[in-house]
C-alpha cells in the first residue's frame, strides 16, 4: 500500500525482531486510512532507513500494514496490537 505523508516524529526504538536498535517514525498521511474498519491518522514504521528523514518532511512509503504489539515510548508494551508499517521502501 502506497502511503504519502508527513513524518510528525522519529524516534530510537529497539527491535525484538531484529534484536537491534532501529528508528520508529511515526507519519501524519495525508489522507485517513481504513484498517479494519477503523480510520487513521498516524501510522507507525519500524525501519532502518527512516533516520535518513527529518521531522516534518514529507515522503511516500510503500509498504504492508500489518498489526503488533511495540514498545512505547515509556518502555511498556502496547496493551493491544496496533498497525504498523514494517521495513517498507521510500520514495
Amino acid at each position: 500500500m502506497k502511503i504519502i505523508g508527513e513524518i510528525y516524529k522519529i524516534r530510537s526504538y529497539f527491535d525484538d525482531k531484529l534484536q537491534k536498535n532501529v528508528n520508529i517514525s511515526f507519519i501524519e498521511t495525508d489522507e485517513l486510512i481504513k484498517v479494519n474498519g477503523t480510520m487513521i491518522k498516524l501510522l507507525p514504521i519500524i525501519s532502518e532507513s527512516s533516520s535518513n528523514y527529518k521531522e516534518g518532511e514529507k515522503i511516500e512509503v510503500d509498504g504492508e500494514i500489518r498489526f503488533e504489539y511495540i514498545i512505547t515510548s515509556k518502555g511498556n508494551r502496547s496493551a493491544a496490537p496496533i498497525p504498523v508499517i514494517r521495513q517498507c521502501l521510500s520514495f
